[in-house]
């Protein structure tokens, strides 16, 4: 799961980079998926997109898979947050969305989840847990150092991996900030 430490810190956009480097860099399928209903625009980033998605694969309890498009002739693939993301916001979504990004994980050889900012709370530790951990993107600027610790925190007891950190628009560097968030 890529997610943000706040709204706004080019998430999405760094998550739909990583797809469509894997994506070049394997033979297997990759599938990127928009957890963020508050904010959904990986279809910005990949391939413009109108169609259903998660979220109406949730609210009609079909498959995920079901709604995944495959990316012209290659191994890539998105699953958008959907026409009905507004609606998922209406109900308590954690751990139906769990299930469904668990369920993705296994259809696909490499799932890549553009996940919620941290700030939504649970909901953006329920889709963690339902991978394999989590890549933290941040503006250096923007952040304060007490909101870095706290995300790591977090994210420990939420028991998901904190695998990296993507500084977006890094200026000079903050290595003493870094080395005490990845302790």
């Amino acid at each position: 799961m890529f997610s943000g430490v706040t709204r706004r810190v080019g998430c999405t956009r760094t998550c739909a980079q990583a797809a469509k480097t894997l994506a070049n860099a394997v033979q297997g399928t990759v599938c990127v998926v928009d957890t963020n209903f508050d904010a959904p625009s990986l279809d910005h980033h990949i391939s413009p997109s109108t169609g259903p998605g998660l979220s109406d694969a949730i609210l009609e309890s079909k498959p995920g898979k079901d709604y995944a498009e495959r990316i012209a002739d290659s191994n890539l693939w998105m699953l958008v947050a959907g026409r009905q993301a507004t609606r998922v916001n209406g109900f308590s979504k954690g751990a139906t969305l769990e299930s469904y990004v668990r369920e993705l994980a296994g259809q696909f050889d490499y799932l890549l989840v553009d996940g919620p900012p941290l700030t939504s709370g649970s909901l953006a530790f329920s889709v963690g847990r339902a991978g394999d951990g989590a890549v933290l993107v941040l503006e250096p600027a923007g952040v304060a150092p007490h909101l870095l610790l706290k995300a790591r925190k977090q994210l420990e007891a939420a028991r998901v991996p904190l695998f990296g950190v993507v500084l977006n628009q890094r200026e000079p560097a903050l290595p003493p900030l870094l080395d005490r968030l990845m302790k």
